[in-house]
């Protein structure tokens, strides 16, 4: 069972789980999607634990701190804070969706051998209501899954209440998310570290497209993209072949 620890921030206490490997490999960090708790990637943490030792801390839109975070620079900055404040040096940083994004976006200052993104938040072209038609898309297609049916059903409320506490500053965030994404252009990207992004060709929000891919290897010549026919909520739904695909490039990438 992973410890369940807090760390004071200037937002206040950060939940965090820490997934000991009793063989002390790596330190990998895993920052979960926007709104899911990293409680709901038990299954992937737990199988990525026996190759490294986990942390994994409740940041992205998870409405407890005060002031709540609304952009991926402010997320990415309570981020470094809990790292530092916490006396974390990882040599892996990864994470779903949301958590991809920050894990690219705060690569630039923490030195670390790999970062991996899976589905990672890109640039999109719809707005706030459309956000809202991916997401009930995202929660119908899980719901039809029998493999993740019994697991949606108890995170898709959670979720929805957890938006639900502080709605105005979900709203000012999806808005962050659904208009400017982070800027592949723009965005301070260590090209020093050894990058992998795991593509989820059917994911419902944010498959690449070629202006995109052209960006990305642009701004990240070493990048490697991987793909894999899953949706938007792979490491969730098929947590065992995630954690194959994420520990076999951790270790390829890092070693």
């Amino acid at each position: 069972m992973p410890r369940h620890k807090k760390q004071a921030t200037s937002v206040g206490l950060v939940p965090y789980y820490h997934y000991k490997n009793k063989h002390e490999k790596p330190l990998l960090v895993f920052m979960h999607g926007f709104g899911v708790k990293p409680e709901r990637y038990e299954r992937l943490l737990t199988l990525c634990a026996k190759k490294f030792d986990v942390i994994a801390p409740s940041l992205a839109a998870i409405n407890i701190y005060d002031p709540q975070p609304t952009t991926l620079d402010q997320y990415v900055e309570l981020a470094l804070e809990f790292m530092d404040r916490a006396g974390i040096s990882p040599e892996i940083t990864a994470g779903h969706s949301f958590g991809a994004s920050m894990v690219y976006g705060s690569s630039f200052y923490v030195q670390t051998l790999c970062v991996i993104g899976i589905s990672p938040v890109l640039p999109v072209h719809f707005g706030f209501f459309g956000y809202l038609k991916g997401t009930y898309k995202i929660a119908q297609d899980a719901m039809n899954d029998p493999e993740f049916k019994s697991h949606a059903a108890g995170f898709i409320p959670e979720y929805a209440l957890n938006l639900l506490k502080k709605p105005w500053n979900t709203v000012k965030t999806v808005k962050e998310i659904s208009h400017n994404g982070y800027a592949l252009d723009e965005t301070t990207l260590d090209p020093d570290a050894a990058a992998v992004l795991i593509q989820c060709t059917k994911d419902q929000f944010f498959a690449l497209d070629q202006k995109q891919l052209k960006q990305l290897g642009k701004k990240l010549p070493n990048l490697e993209i991987v793909d894999v026919d899953f949706r938007h909520d792979y490491p969730l739904a098929n947590p065992a072949h995630a954690a194959e695909y994420l520990c076999k490039y951790a270790r390829i990438r890092s070693y």
